[in-house]
């Protein structure tokens, strides 16, 4: 069949192979546990918005990155994270991030959250 389609045999085992790959990836973050969870996150500097609406999940064993342009609201994301805002003048933020399926505002012992992250 894939020679009456012009097609050459090991391109498309090639592709095939790249398919199950993708399925087989899929599935595996499916069944690993979401450790951080960001929702409609939106970060302000009093009137100045650094970061609006961020939605996403990072699962366990994932490497992460973070990456953009300058001012874009990446150390911003970070500070939110650790708790970091609490320190930082006219910063607030709006949205649900969780660690460990608990809210990060619940959290008292700001050591344990940050060596855990």
């Amino acid at each position: 069949m894939v020679e009456q389609l012009g097609l050459d045999p090991d391109e498309e085992l090639l592709k095939e192979a790249l398919r199950a790959k993708e399925r087989n990836a899929l599935t595996e973050r499916d069944s690993r546990e979401v450790k951080v969870s960001v929702r409609d996150l939106s970060i302000q500097y009093g009137k100045k918005t650094a970061l609006s609406g961020a939605s996403f999940d990072i699962y366990e064993h994932e490497i992460f990155g973070i990456i953009g342009p300058a001012n874009s609201g990446k150390t911003s994301f970070l500070r939110v994270l650790n708790r970091m805002d609490e320190f930082t003048t006219g910063m607030k933020f709006g949205g649900d991030v969780t660690f460990g399926g608990k809210d990060i505002r619940s959290w008292r012992n700001l050591y344990s959250l940050r060596r855990r992250i």
